[in-house]
């Protein structure tokens, strides 16, 4: 269901003001971050996937077994996925 042009009207209106009054709440409704939050948000998922990575590679080193690191593999993509789905919106899955 489209707004009606009257609604759109209405709607950036109240865009509008809201940018006028708070435009830190208007900033954070719009979806926009700062570069340096927006790259702190990015990175934590690949430093979780690279230091599990690595716990996957010393298990294979030291002989644990495949099994063990297939394991820990798998605790490596869940984490990655899930750390990856924290910085959007709560609607998506995000926290």
């Amino acid at each position: 269901m489209s707004l009606t042009p009257e609604e759109r009207r209405r709607l950036r209106d109240l865009e509008r003001e809201s940018a006028r009054d708070d435009p830190a709440f208007a900033r954070s409704m719009s979806g926009e971050r700062s570069g340096p939050e927006r790259a702190a948000r990015r990175i934590w998922p690949w430093l979780a996937l690279i230091g599990l990575v690595a716990a996957v590679v010393v298990a294979v080193v030291a002989g644990i077994g495949r099994g063990v690191a297939l394991l820990l593999l798998v605790i490596a993509m869940c984490a990655f996925l899930s750390l990856g789905s924290w910085g959007g919106p709560p609607e998506r899955g995000g926290r």
